[in-house]
């Protein structure tokens, strides 16, 4: 939420396993109705185990895309809510570091 509603509070954002699902999808409805100007990078991540919490970040990633976010998406095979971290974190940081 802070990168649709700050997006110059920093230059890249990543989401691991994001709750794409609170308060009834709101970051989707955020997202939709925000004309962003220049919006940072996002790199989004999660666990293959997750249910629906894996379509719910690649809708979230597709709409970012038509809105003009250069985002990146990963789904990690065999993890789940607990483990997305400590796999995913070299690719957070090559992200982050690029």
């Amino acid at each position: 939420m802070c990168g649709l509603q700050h997006p110059l509070v920093f230059t890249k954002y990543v989401a691991l396993s994001p709750s794409i699902w609170w308060n009834d999808h709101e970051s989707l409805g955020i997202l939709q109705s925000t004309d962003l100007q220049n919006p940072a990078p996002l790199y989004i991540t999660v666990g293959g185990e997750e249910g629906d919490i894996v379509d719910d970040a690649q809708k979230f990633h597709e709409i970012a895309h038509t809105k003009g976010i250069q985002s990146e998406f990963y789904v990690a095979e065999c993890e789940n809510h607990a483990s997305i971290i400590p796999t995913t974190m070299s690719r957070v940081l090559r992200f982050i570091k690029a």
